[in-house]
């Protein structure tokens, strides 16, 4: 679920084979004497998380858990905007080479640790689980019904 003004935009999220036009870290430095482009290949693994995006639900229609687990996400969102400001511009940004030349974390200031365990503790919560479904009429029913069992069990034994 991404949340949004209007409702919310709800997918599916899978393990998969990186499509063929992902060749690493693509990366574009500046410099007085010209441009340089460079591929880092070392962070493209054989299996990694893809996301499709496919539906909008407004506010209206939303269940009454998906509109509580928007609510949550719109409220960890905003308390920890610093950190994702951060988290996001680092990955795009640096000034010779050095990750946070930028001063991001001067400007953006919050705990990263506190906003990876509270967005953790929520997508490991039953409100997670309970809004969010498996599909049964999908090609990949087998591959999303076997995923959810093995979050389900990673879940159960973290609490």
């Amino acid at each position: 679920m991404l949340p949004v003004p209007q409702g919310a935009f709800l997918g599916i999220a899978a393990m998969g084979k990186p499509p063929n036009d992902i060749n690493g870290v693509q990366r574009t430095t500046i410099e007085a004497s010209g441009v340089r482009e460079s591929v880092d290949a070392s962070s493209v693994e054989p299996l990694m998380p893809i996301w499709f995006l496919n539906t909008f639900i407004s506010t209206e229609e939303l269940k009454v858990t998906q509109s509580e687990l928007r609510a949550k996400l719109d409220a960890q969102i905003e308390r920890h905007r610093a950190v994702l400001m951060v988290a996001h511009l680092a990955r795009i940004m640096s000034l010779e080479n050095n990750p946070d030349d930028l001063g991001l974390e001067d400007r953006f200031s919050g705990s990263v640790h506190d906003a990876k365990a509270d967005f953790d503790g929520l997508f490991g919560s039953d409100l997670w689980l309970s809004a969010n479904r498996l599909p049964n009429d999908s090609p990949f029913v087998n591959h999303f019904v076997a995923q959810g069992l093995l979050e389900r069990s990673y879940i159960d034994s973290t609490h």
